[in-house]
């Protein structure tokens, strides 16, 4: 059995992530870094309620250079957006394995 990871997400801005799908495992944790300048809050899709995932939201902005990590427990494949817009567009997929 492998150790846990960390995998590194970073925002560009409010439509585009680097990278945009992973595939983790049970017990790694991902990690946003805000490398823009205005605020962003990834949470689990759908907009706004975050129902696939209810842990995996940030609970408000991340500022510039500051982060917001969560470790994933449950196995699935979990879409996300950028809370803060009004229809958000999925920002990316974390597929999470056994």
């Amino acid at each position: 059995k492998q150790e846990p990871q960390e995998i590194i997400i970073k925002i560009k801005n409010f439509t585009e992530v680097e990278p945009s799908v992973v595939t983790i495992h049970v017990g790694d944790t991902i990690t946003f870094i805000n490398e823009d300048t205005e605020l962003h809050w990834p949470g689990a899709d759908p907009h706004p309620t975050h129902s696939s995932l209810p842990t995996f939201d940030a609970l408000g902005g991340i500022s510039t250079e500051q982060s917001y990590s969560h470790t994933f427990r449950t196995v699935g494949i979990f879409g996300y957006h950028e809370h803060l817009l009004d229809a958000p567009p999925t920002f990316g997929i974390i597929r999470v394995l056994p």
